[in-house]
């Protein structure tokens, strides 16, 4: 099947990235975040779901020890938890799903009273 091989070669290139991350940055840089991500949704596509949630849940760990619980790198880090959701569990997807909007509403706050102090900064110079 063209699309097994592709995800079975997808699997062994972030292996061979990830251990290259892990041997010049350490295993807990934040650079690994967004290949473990991809990587966790490739193993759930290959049907791999117990490793893929250890994954999923090393790059959430990390993404939080250096940008936070309201990021991006958080944010991808939880979607690629459900990333495949049909064969989920339908209230792990909502938690995690509800974890995603409350990180979006954060930092949709954050760029909003962002946006709104550079024009009053704008007003008052």
């Amino acid at each position: 099947d063209f699309v097994a091989d592709d995800y079975a070669a997808a699997e062994a290139k972030y292996r061979q990235v990830n251990a290259g991350l892990e041997s010049r940055l350490g295993p807990e840089h934040s650079d690994l975040t967004p290949s473990l991500s991809a990587m966790g949704k490739t193993l759930f596509a290959l049907g791999k779901k117990d490793e893929a949630q250890q994954v999923n849940e090393r790059a959430l760990k990390i993404a939080h020890k250096h940008h936070g619980k309201y990021s991006l790198p958080a944010a991808t880090a939880l979607y690629s938890m459900i990333s495949g959701g049909e064969s989920l569990d339908p209230q792990y997807t909502k938690k995690i799903a509800d974890q995603i909007f409350e990180i979006h509403d954060q930092i949709a706050l954050h760029s909003w009273m962002a946006a709104n102090a550079r024009t009053l900064r704008a007003i008052h110079l």
